[in-house]
């Protein structure tokens, strides 16, 4: 659900929201699994030809394999569930459980193995030169609240915040506003700006009765 009209990541006139949910996402396969794409930009830009600044997605990992390439793009993944063993030929390598996160190249020849035979779930940024971006990874107890601050950048003219909430009921609201977003698991919380206007930060209320794991992803281009 879109609270303004067209495409807020290419009208960087003013801040701007949207929720998104499974059915504002784009599903389609790979040889591993399927690739989730929550948002891009510019809107509707190409994957296949990657005809993308960046792009943020969920990937399942149902087998062992090598990666896909994607030469000149910087990549950060962050496992949601299960566990994933990966090896970047003639670089690094690393086991990660829920919530551990990777930075390597898409130049890079990558294999992956799944842990104890059981598939992994996995949240990806990908980023080419002109942006920069990370990830967070925030656990909310019950009746909790976190703060996700930012300040102003003049070397980069655009930000957006895309907030995934794996599992829990959130209450979200933004410095300037008092509008507040309900967020339920597998939705999103996207948050445009220009990343020159000052500081601020994006309050989260937890508002369920257990433990709420959300993916905080921040990305600056210009």
């Amino acid at each position: 659900m879109s609270y303004e009209p067209n495409d807020p990541l290419n009208n960087a006139s003013k801040e701007q929201v949207q929720i998104l949910g499974p059915s504002d996402y784009i599903t389609s396969a790979w040889s591993g699994g399927t690739t989730t794409e929550l948002a891009s930009y510019p809107f509707g830009a190409d994957f296949s030809s990657r005809q993308f600044l960046w792009r943020v997605s969920i990937a399942t990992v149902g087998k062992d394999g090598t990666f896909t390439p994607f030469e000149n793009i910087k990549r950060i993944l962050m496992v949601l569930k299960g566990g994933i063993y990966l090896r970047h030929e003639g670089e690094h390598e690393c086991s990660l459980l829920p919530f551990e996160q990777d930075t390597f190249s898409g130049n890079f020849r990558t294999f992956a193995k799944i842990q104890q035979g059981v598939g992994a779930t996995n949240l990806n940024l990908m980023l080419k030169e002109a942006a920069e971006g990370e990830m967070l990874h925030i656990a909310l107890g019950s009746g909790l609240s976190h703060q996700y601050a930012w300040a102003h950048n003049l070397a980069c003219g655009q930000a957006v915040d895309l907030l995934y909430n794996v599992d829990g009921e959130l209450r979200i609201r933004y410095s300037n506003s008092t509008q507040e977003f309900y967020i339920h698991p597998g939705e999103s919380f996207l948050y445009s700006r220009k990343s020159i206007d000052g500081d601020g930060e994006i309050s989260i209320y937890n508002t369920g009765n257990a433990l709420a794991n959300i993916v905080a992803v921040r990305i600056l281009y210009a």
